[in-house]
């Protein structure tokens, strides 16, 4: 069949191919080929083309991108889904081109300072920076003026960004007052480095990367550089909270509910405390002491409660290596009744983990000290 035309105005696309595909997906859209035709020719702007099957253009396919002109690396059954999309559509986020967004690439300073100040002002109505170096110092320099960066702060715009300080603009720039808390709301955060996270928590602005069951805390990801994926998140919130914060709070408190019960984690935050560091259950005799000089003392009872290896794990973990923290309670699982266990080192950054236990001995014992 030869190429016919008609009504050619503007750009050539493949529109009968493509709504009578999206036909057979959904019955709303159905459509006969004659209701199409009288469409097309009291159109002043659409073109139709005819193309025979083996003419047919690969790229006339069913996919996420056609039908919701959203990126082909986000799709629906991604978590940030609505975020990517919902930021895009605001003119928020862009693409990183070939139709991609790259959900799973790191953000630099500029990239995040960026976004959240387009929020509050049109491009065309911050001032540029006189004898500027950087695309983004404009930015930065309404930052400033924001409040979102604390006074006398330097940026570096290429570095990465970490989670932690992706917070912390977004409390200062919603006028947020960060709280000191003893809270332990996240395993991976100390007490001093917690104030800003605690209360972005707490005002629902961040869930964190996920949960640790055994310890029944979450997992913050301190740290790790925050993803183009997260900043389409977190730029959706500001903006809810910004325009309606008791509206947003409430939905988003349904939302963590929610969460929480899908991923069948049970909150255990307030039984926890800090010693030297480590997240610990409060007072509990049967995992490790307090009377110590050494940077942390505890055990396994590896015959009655074999399962406080995660748990020992778990602790440790939260301020050494996990990694090497993996490898020292390994070991430790190797023990076995009436035999020895002889000491072995792990080392983790300045401290060194020692595993041990005696050959008539009902525990496996953890000890931590700064390395020689």
């Amino acid at each position: 069949m030869d190429k016919k035309f008609i009504n050619a105005k503007s750009i050539a696309i493949p529109i009968l191919s493509l709504i009578m595909l999206v036909s057979q997906i959904s019955p709303a859209f159905a459509v006969s080929k004659n209701e199409l035709l009288d469409f097309v020719k009291t159109s002043p702007t659409v073109t139709l083309e005819y193309y025979a099957p083996s003419q047919m253009p690969s790229v006339i396919a069913y996919n996420n991108n056609i039908v919701n002109e959203g990126f082909i690396d986000v799709t629906p059954n991604s978590w940030y889904y609505n975020d990517v999309m919902k930021a895009k559509q605001a003119g928020l986020v862009q693409g990183i081109g070939n139709n991609k967004y790259g959900p799973e690439l790191t953000i630099t300073y500029a990239h995040f300072i960026t976004t959240l100040v387009r929020l509050y002002k049109a491009d065309e109505d911050i001032p540029d920076v006189p004898n500027s170096k950087h695309w983004s110092d404009k930015y930065i320099a309404e930052a400033r003026k924001l409040g979102m960066l604390d006074k006398g702060e330097k940026v570096n715009p290429d570095a990465p960004i970490p989670r932690q300080e992706m917070i912390r603009y977004t409390v200062n720039l919603l006028g947020l007052e960060p709280a000191e808390s003893a809270d332990i709301i996240f395993a991976d955060v100390k007490p001093e480095d917690a104030a800003y996270i605690n209360t972005a928590f707490k005002e629902y602005l961040t869930e964190g990367k996920g949960y640790n069951k055994t310890l029944g805390l979450r997992v913050f990801g301190y740290d790790t550089t925050a993803l183009r994926s997260e900043m389409s998140a977190m730029v959706n919130r500001v903006a809810a909270y910004k325009a309606d914060p008791v509206a947003f709070k409430a939905e988003r408190a349904k939302a963590r509910v929610e969460s929480e019960k899908k991923a069948g984690f049970t909150d255990k935050s307030g039984e926890y405390t800090m010693f030297n560091g480590y997240v610990v259950p409060k007072d509990d005799g049967y995992l490790y002491t307090k009377d110590t000089e050494l940077d942390f003392c505890g055990w396994v009872l590896f015959e009655t409660r074999p399962e406080n290896y995660d748990v020992i794990e778990a602790i440790l973990s939260s301020k050494l290596d996990p990694k090497v923290v993996k490898q020292a309670v390994d070991y430790g699982r190797t023990k076995e009744k009436g035999v020895n266990l002889p000491y072995k080192y792990f080392k983790s950054g300045e401290y060194k983990i020692s595993v041990s236990s005696a050959p008539t001995s009902h525990i496996v014992v953890f000890e931590v000290y700064l390395a020689d």
